[in-house]
């Protein structure tokens, strides 16, 4: 055990740091249980690290139901470089949802709350003078739900985000 713990972290360090942007906000596409799009925004912390806040939401109005969701998450990111613009990142979080269903025969309401982790790979076009970069993830998440007695339920989700860099790069203070 020991042996893999050393390699892994030989393994991390020796990838170069890379770049953090000061804010970027972009489109998210998500999949839990369909495609989703959402708002996305990034805060640079420091060169390596960032908060990245997502929010969805929508309705849907028929003849006999009104549909209403919206969900929202919060993590924390490290980056890494692995070579020229390509980054890989690792993060952990916490995400909300809310739905509630005012349908003809009934009425129903669904809360989740869940702590996730979250790894991707991003490409920063920003090498190659355009301010955008583009993303993947994926989200495993273990959380507590009140719909249908599904107490506690893991789920996983994934993620294509297009990003809008603003204010340059996170500068280390030193």
């Amino acid at each position: 055990m020991k042996k893999i713990l050393f390699i892994l972290v030989l393994s991390i360090s020796t990838f170069s740091n890379a770049q953090v942007y000061k804010h970027s906000l972009g489109l998210q596409f998500e999949h839990y249980n369909r495609w989703a799009p959402s708002l996305n925004y990034q805060l640079g912390l420091s060169p390596r690290s960032r908060l990245s806040f997502s929010l969805n939401g929508g309705a849907s109005i028929g003849n006999n139901s009104q549909i209403f969701q919206f969900q929202s998450s919060i993590y924390y990111q490290h980056v890494w470089n692995i070579k020229g613009g390509l980054n890989w990142y690792l993060g952990a979080g916490i995400n909300g949802f809310h739905r509630y269903d005012d349908s003809y025969l009934n009425k129903t309401s669904v809360n989740r709350l869940g702590l996730g982790l979250q790894f991707g790979l991003e490409y920063d076009f920003n090498k190659h003078g355009v301010p955008l970069i583009l993303s993947y993830d994926i989200k495993p998440t273990i959380g507590y739900s009140n719909h249908q007695n599904q107490n506690l339920l893991f789920n996983t989700s994934s993620a294509f985000t297009l990003k809008y860099t603003i204010g340059g790069l996170k500068k280390s203070k030193r």
